[in-house]
């Protein structure tokens, strides 16, 4: 009879250990899930890390020196070269429209407004953040253009995403490379390299940047492939820079 009694007793306590890890596995299997669902931001919590990667205050300023080639196909006999300087400025901060040239933007999102000049020519980009990208838009230029461009942020090695705004998913550019390099006469610490393609299939094209924190594109090299064989590639480095 008290053999019996210490069965029931031994089984009640499996039951019950049984009964607490079955609890415990179903609040670790909620925590596992609740972890795979958090979107990993690269700790953004907010929209101010990749401006800081972007300065945008008024008067900001920086002298890029472009060297800018159009060749017919692969002829390099049959080239236009040209070299000159290149101002941008950030002169405003706007309230964004809902839609820029087919860019859907937030409700409410405000921009930096730059203006590029040369050659007596005179550009105006915006630039914003929304949540973990810093995006670029030219005003006068097709939404698949180079000009519009975004920036995953804060940077950080091995990161890929769509460099053009409008871009095939599959095309993606990444930070393969973190380095101290000299542009023109300038010195820079832990710049980011940043390549691959972009653009659409009948206007691709390929990027080579080198971006530093709080300075922004120090260098640039874009190689478009346009229609009708005709071929263009710019090159911008830094030569000077002024930020508030």
């Amino acid at each position: 009879m008290e053999k019996n009694i210490d069965e029931r007793q031994h089984s009640k306590r499996i039951l019950y250990l049984l009964y607490r890890m079955r609890t415990l596995f179903f609040y670790c299997f909620i925590l596992l899930l609740a972890a795979g669902c958090k979107k990993d931001n690269n700790g953004n919590n907010g929209n101010t890390s990749g401006i800081g990667t972007f300065p945008n205050k008024i008067g900001d300023t920086w002298t890029y020196l472009v060297n800018d080639t159009t060749y017919q196909g692969f002829n390099s006999q049959n080239r236009t070269v040209a070299a000159y300087n290149m101002n941008v400025t950030v002169i405003d901060s706007i309230l964004l429209p809902e839609n820029i040239n087919g860019i859907q933007i937030p409700p409410g999102t405000e921009a930096a407004v730059l203006v590029s000049t040369h050659l007596g020519i005179s550009d105006t980009n915006y630039m914003y953040q929304n949540d973990d990208t810093v995006r670029f838009i030219n005003i006068n230029q097709s939404p698949y253009s180079q000009a519009n461009r975004q920036y995953l942020v804060p940077l950080s090695l091995h990161n890929s995403w769509s460099y053009s705004i409008l871009s095939l998913p599959i095309w993606l550019v990444t930070v393969d490379t973190q380095a101290n390099i000299i542009v023109q006469q300038n010195h820079f610490d832990s710049a980011y390299h940043v390549s691959g393609p972009a653009g659409m299939p009948d206007a691709g094209f390929e990027v080579d940047e080198w971006i530093v924190n709080n300075v922004g594109v120090v260098k640039r090299y874009i190689v478009e492939s346009g229609i009708g064989g005709i071929n263009h590639s710019t090159k911008w480095e830094l030569v000077s820079y002024q930020l508030h």
